[in-house]
């Protein structure tokens, strides 16, 4: 998914009366998305952290809010789902241990390669529909010559 796409579904998912984030408590990406438009400002404080603005980057890590021009400050990604609202006035944490680099590295690319499989085979079975193996159209009988 392109990171506008993901944007926009995420400033679609936000309400419609945004709430800010309290100074200094520390929030999931999912926390933010339900407290307001912040899609942006967790994409700028990946990007300055040199991280990829995916979906699970921007949705399950944890962000510190402050009141400066920054607003957000990245400050580590959970495994996938692992990100839990500690509800108000507590700071978010991730469940168990946090998402090594090189783990979500890892994950990211057996994903590109599973989706790349997928597609691969999608476009073998589309080329070989209706066809043998000589290349000509496959019918309900085959012809045998002596």
């Amino acid at each position: 998914m392109k990171t506008s796409a993901i944007l926009t579904i995420l400033g679609a998912a936000s309400c419609a009366v945004a709430i800010r984030c309290t100074q200094g408590m520390t929030y999931c990406g999912t926390s933010l998305v339900k407290k307001g438009n912040y899609a942006q400002d967790m994409q700028t404080a990946l990007q300055r952290e040199g991280i990829a603005p995916t979906s699970h980057q921007l949705l399950d890590s944890l962000y510190l809010c402050t009141a400066d021009e920054d607003y957000l400050i990245y400050r580590t990604t959970c495994r996938r789902g692992a990100c839990q609202d500690n509800g108000v006035s507590r700071d978010d944490t991730c469940i168990g241990t946090e998402e090594q680099p090189q783990e979500q590295e890892q994950e990211d690319q057996d994903q590109d390669l599973e989706q790349n499989q997928n597609q691969d085979q999608n476009q073998e079975q589309d080329a070989g529909m209706g066809q043998d193996q000589g290349g000509q159209n496959a019918g309900p009988y085959t012809t045998v010559t002596f």
